[in-house]
């Protein structure tokens, strides 16, 4: 079947990452859409784009005003009439298990594996909403093992184990689906914002800006995966400020996650206000207009991770990133890992943010490199995936 003929439905937008996956393909030829669910604010299609309407390939399913225990498995069926190839996140296993459908690449975000596939009563007996959790558990797990296809990269150990688990090893690709859009994002897109002035106007003030746009999650204990010792990057910054006193830097945080109150009141207690800049939970494409003036990007530093958002953001924004991965955990799967300065303790961080001072050339070069490998392993190479999987079913 030639490409042009070929319908793909992406359903679900977690992250904004299938809205990446579908212009990526429709750059392509390929006749993608896109179809939301009940997305976070956030996470909608115009907030990763810098065109201000929505374009005519992107649909809206109210399959969440049903639930996988109410919806019909007529109803699932008929809204994805005409298509031929199915991409989906978040619960879409479990509304396809309901449909007596099998999806062709599932591309998890994380939680629709660790906390929609295990979730546990809480009552005993248990509530009748729990047992319709219960039972939508059931389904995300047969859903997501009777998936053509899995992309997930390759996690830390903790992760993996769920995957182990729930049997997902067997048809997994270990690479992510294509999470961002590198072609819109540029100065020509970023001056129609109504970030851009304030961007370069806190630039001009400052000759080393770091950014650190992860949740703050650190003092409220959820689980492990979710932690992202946001408290270490504080203190390693203070103590950088306090050692660097002729230094215009700045932090730049985002008033976003679980731990945010107790994390403002930490820069008090270090008594680094003046110099840390929190912004409100804005979206992607203003994100990467932030992005665009830093120095460094920050990820996660509590857990070894390979990718995630807020990595391939960086990347892509061709910025030297700073963040915790144990490199024993991927070299099995990558001949080569993008560089990075990879650090998890105070004194490891603070280091690298005084060689970001006195190295500027060399963490510039860190960053062109780390661009190139994204382009190669982050957007090619799962281009190139997921149209080999369209290809194979068309046969």
């Amino acid at each position: 079947m030639e490409k042009q003929k070929v319908r793909i439905a992406c359903i679900g937008n977690m992250n904004n990452f299938m809205f990446s996956v579908v212009r990526n393909l429709r750059e392509l030829n390929y006749d993608a859409h896109l179809f939301l669910l009940d997305e976070f604010e956030h996470f909608l299609p115009l907030g990763d784009s810098y065109e201000t309407e929505l374009p005519s390939y992107v649909h809206q399913l109210d399959w969440y005003n049903f639930g996988v225990w109410a919806i019909t498995k007529e109803k699932i069926k008929n809204d994805l009439k005409g298509y031929d190839f199915f991409i989906g996140t978040d619960l879409i296993p479990a509304f396809f298990e309901k449909a007596k459908m099998k999806l062709d690449i599932f591309t998890p975000h994380g939680g629709d594996i660790f906390h929609h596939c295990y979730y546990k009563f809480k009552h005993f007996p248990p509530k009748r909403y729990e047992i319709g959790a219960w039972w939508r558990s059931r389904q995300q797990r047969a859903g997501a093992r009777n998936a053509n296809c899995i992309m997930f990269d390759k996690t830390n150990a903790e992760n993996e184990r769920y995957l182990d688990e729930l049997g997902l090893q067997k048809n997994r690709v270990v690479i992510n689906a294509p999470y961002i859009f590198p072609a819109q994002y540029n100065e020509q897109n970023f001056i129609k914002t109504s970030e851009y002035i304030h961007s370069r106007s806190i630039r001009e003030k400052y000759n080393l800006v770091f950014f650190h746009h992860s949740r703050h999650v650190w003092k409220t204990h959820f689980d492990s995966l979710h932690f992202k010792a946001n408290d270490k990057i504080i203190r390693a910054y203070a103590e950088f400020v306090n050692q660097n006193k002729e230094s215009k830097s700045l932090l730049i945080m985002f008033e976003y996650g679980w731990d945010i109150e107790a994390s403002k009141q930490l820069v008090i207690e270090l008594g680094i206000s003046e110099k840390v800049l929190w912004l409100p939970l804005i979206e992607r494409k203003n994100v990467m207009v932030w992005l665009s003036i830093a120095d460094m990007g920050i990820g996660e530093v509590g857990n070894s991770w390979l990718s995630y958002g807020s990595v391939y953001e960086i990347l892509c924004s061709k910025k030297p990133f700073l963040g915790y991965r144990n490199d024993e955990d991927f070299t099995a799967h990558y001949t080569e890992l993008y560089p990075m300065v990879s650090a998890n303790t105070v004194e490891l961080i603070l280091n690298a943010f005084n060689d970001l001072k006195n190295n500027p050339t060399k963490y510039k070069e860190m960053g062109q490199k780390g661009f190139e490998w994204f382009m190669k392993y982050a957007i090619e190479r799962p281009i190139n995936e997921i149209i080999k999987q369209i290809e194979a079913k068309s046969l």
